[in-house]
């Protein structure tokens, strides 16, 4: 799996700054926590990471994967091998942050080892289905906590092609917005403008 680590800001690669990932800067500015794209058995992953070189101050990052093989542990080992990555490059990543919430427990997004039950099943269905057929909407779903989050995104992935993003604010940059560390709420589905993700 090849990472490469943009600086969220100015999305330029670091530390060589050569190339740049437009991407990255509009995710910071609509505060993406993480944004997976899933069509048949490729998934481009972003993930924002908050980490500090040295007694430097925080800085976000965004960690980019782009894999043409999904595994049952896709996201297991993207948290490695970013973990590694940060390590190499020096960077302290800064762990029990809540802009780091979703870093920490990227691992458990392939959810080996949980069992949730509910409602969400029922809701994943008809998602699945209006996303197959309406490919012009886009879902915004408040996620309370870590628990539903992840379960609610492993849920989606089993549809064949989606756009997920887990945000702090309302975007409309793929089929999926979980609005994170909102109160839980209604789903709700909207329209989505052309744009040019």
């Amino acid at each position: 799996m090849e990472l490469k680590i943009y600086e969220d800001q100015t999305g330029l690669l670091f530390p060589h700054h050569k190339e740049k990932n437009e991407k990255a800067v509009t995710f910071f500015n609509k505060g993406v926590d993480l944004y997976i794209d899933k069509k048949d058995e490729r998934i481009i992953i972003y993930c924002f990471v908050l980490a500090h070189k040295y007694l430097a101050r925080d800085q976000g990052y965004y960690i980019v994967s782009v894999n043409s093989d999904i595994t049952y542990s896709i996201f297991n080992e993207f948290k490695k091998n970013a973990t590694k990555l940060l390590q190499d490059l020096e960077l302290q990543p800064r762990h029990g942050d809540m802009d780091n919430a979703i870093f920490d427990n990227l691992d458990k997004f392939d959810l080996k080892e949980y069992s949730y039950s509910g409602t969400i099943y029922k809701d994943i269905d008809i998602i699945s289905d209006i996303i197959y057929k309406e490919p012009d909407l886009y879902l915004d779903y408040r996620g309370s906590d870590i628990a539903g989050i992840l379960t609610f995104c492993y849920q989606l992935l089993k549809t064949k092609n989606v756009k997920i993003a887990v945000s702090s604010e309302e975007i409309k940059l793929c089929n999926i917005n979980i609005l994170r560390n909102k109160k839980p709420g209604n789903l709700c589905l909207l329209p989505v403008p052309q744009s040019r993700f």
